[in-house]
């Protein structure tokens, strides 16, 4: 679980990421960030009932993506807000599959280096 100044939380900051944000895609994920102009990166992880009307299955997709996050946290630039929203493939994958397009998508969006 990421700690709380890492979380992205407030419907505001998830609505301007969206809306203002670039994009990275993935077969997994796509990754939308955008500039926070502070001195950490912040997180949040949509996975829409349209991948699954099952709240088990989101959610085992939602933990899979933030442990990929969590574990490469500390070579994540700063300064982002980032939404990490889960694709119909993402269904399917196991965690090893996960974590390896996640974290190229990660790069593709240049917040790892």
């Amino acid at each position: 679980m990421l700690k709380r100044i890492n979380r992205l939380s407030t419907k505001r900051d998830i609505t301007l990421v969206f809306n203002k944000g670039r994009a990275s895609h993935g077969k997994g994920a796509v990754v939308k960030l955008r500039s926070n102009n502070l001195d950490k990166s912040r997180f949040a992880f949509v996975v829409s009932t349209k991948i699954s009307k099952k709240a088990v299955e989101r959610n085992r997709i939602r933990r899979r993506m933030r442990e990929v996050v969590r574990l490469v946290f500390d070579e994540i630039r700063t300064g982002y807000d980032v939404v990490v929203i889960a694709k119909a493939a993402a269904k399917d994958m196991n965690h090893k599959t996960v974590s390896a397009d996640l974290n190229q998508t990660l790069r593709k969006a240049r917040l790892i280096g």
